[in-house]
C-alpha cells in the first residue's frame, strides 16, 4: 500500500469520504510545532487512492498561498469528522478549538474558521457529529462534553429561476426553490433547512445528477441518506419512508409537522389522513392542494410516530410512516 502523507508522527485520525470509499483524509499535529510561527503546516491531507499508481495528495491545511490556515497547534486523537449533506464541510478539533471548512471557504480564501469562542484551550479525544441534534460534540480531557450547532450556510432563502450553466452544490439555511432547468450532464445539489420547492417549470434532464435535502445546521431533523446509496434520482436522497415503490414522496422526514407529499404523474392525490400509534385520527390541515400531485400539509400532532394514508382518484391509498420533532 502507498504511504501515508507523513510518516515523522502517527496520524492522528483518518476519515473516510462520504461519497468516494478511494478517498481518505488524514489528521497531524503540525509539523511546525516549535517554530513559533503563527500557521500550521502539513496537518490534514486528502489522499485520493483510486490510482495506486498515481496517488494524489492534497493539503488541506491552508497557507498565504490558498486559504486561511489551521493555527500552529497539536491535534489529538479522533480530530476530525465529516459533514453529511455539506458542500464538504469537515471539523478538525485541535488544542485551541475546533475549526471548520467547506469548498465555499476554500474558494474565497476566508479557509478554516474558528466554531464558537468558549472551549477550553485542551486536548480533545473526540469529535463527532449527532444528526440527530445536528450538533458538533467534543470531549475534552478534563473538562467533559462540550456542543455546538453546525456550521450554517450564509443565505438564508435562495430562488433559482435561470437554468443552471455549472455543476453546482446550492445550500440555504431555510428554504430553497426553484424552477430552474438542468441539463445532462449537470451535477446540482439543493441542500436546505427547511423546504425545497421544485416548481413549475423545473426539470432535471435524462442525463443529470440532482440531488434535494433537508439538512439544518442548528435544529432537529434531516431527510437525506449518503449519496453513495442512492441512484442519482432526487428520490434516492430521501431519508426514512420517504419514498415508496410507487415513487410516493413524503418529506421532510423526521419533520416538524409539516410535510409535503408528492407522487408521480397521473396519480391525483384526493386525501391525507394521518393517526397515532393507537389508531386514533389526528387532525391534518391542508395548507396547499393547487396541484393534484402534490400537496403541502400541517400535522397538527404532538412529537411521535405517525401513519400517513394517502388517497388517489383511482382508488388507490397509500400508508406510510412520518416522525415528528421539534
Amino acid at each position: 500500500m502507498p504511504s501515508m502523507p507523513r510518516t515523522d508522527v502517527w496520524a492522528a485520525d483518518i476519515d473516510t469520504d462520504f461519497e468516494d470509499p478511494d478517498i481518505l483524509y488524514f489528521t497531524y499535529s503540525s509539523s511546525s510545532f516549535y517554530s513559533g510561527l503563527p500557521d500550521g503546516t502539513e496537518m490534514i491531507f486528502k489522499v485520493d487512492y483510486s490510482d495506486l499508481n498515481n496517488v494524489v495528495v492534497t493539503d488541506l491545511t491552508g497557507s498565504t498561498n490558498t486559504w486561511g490556515a489551521l493555527p500552529n497547534i497539536g491535534v489529538d486523537w479522533e480530530s476530525l469528522t465529516l459533514e453529511r449533506g455539506s458542500d464538504g464541510g469537515m471539523y478538525v478539533a485541535t488544542d485551541v478549538g475546533v475549526y471548520f471548512l467547506n469548498e465555499k471557504l476554500k474558494a474565497s480564501g476566508d479557509g478554516w474558521q474558528l466554531v464558537g469562542t468558549n472551549l477550553p484551550h485542551v486536548n480533545c479525544k473526540g469529535l463527532e457529529i449527532s444528526y440527530q441534534a445536528n450538533r458538533i460534540r467534543a470531549g475534552l480531557v478534563g473538562r467533559g462534553l462540550w456542543e455546538h450547532h453546525l456550521w450554517c450556510p450564509e443565505v438564508e432563502d435562495l430562488t433559482f429561476v435561470a437554468p443552471h450553466a455549472n455543476n453546482a452544490f446550492v445550500e440555504a439555511t431555510s428554504s430553497i426553490a426553484s424552477e430552474a432547468l438542468i441539463d445532462p450532464g449537470l451535477d446540482i445539489s439543493y441542500r436546505a433547512g427547511s423546504g425545497v420547492r421544485l416548481l413549475p417549470g423545473f426539470h432535471a434532464s435524462q442525463g443529470a445528477e440532482f440531488h434535494a435535502f433537508i439538512h439544518p445546521c442548528d435544529i432537529p431533523g434531516n431527510s437525506f441518506k449518503n449519496l453513495q446509496e442512492g441512484n442519482g434520482t432526487i428520490a434516492s436522497l430521501d431519508g426514512k419512508g420517504m419514498v415508496d415503490a410507487q415513487g410516493l414522496l413524503i418529506f421532510p422526514n423526521p419533520s416538524t409537522g409539516c410535510i409535503v407529499i408528492r407522487s408521480q404523474p397521473g396519480s391525483r392525490i384526493t386525501s391525507v389522513q394521518a393517526y397515532d400509534q393507537t389508531g386514533r385520527s389526528v387532525p391534518v390541515s391542508i395548507l396547499n392542494a393547487s396541484n393534484e400531485i402534490e400537496w403541502d400539509i400541517q400535522i397538527n400532532a404532538e412529537m411521535g410516530v405517525y401513519v400517513v394514508k394517502v388517497g388517489f382518484a383511482d382508488g388507490r391509498a397509500h400508508v406510510g410512516s412520518v416522525c415528528i420533532e421539534r
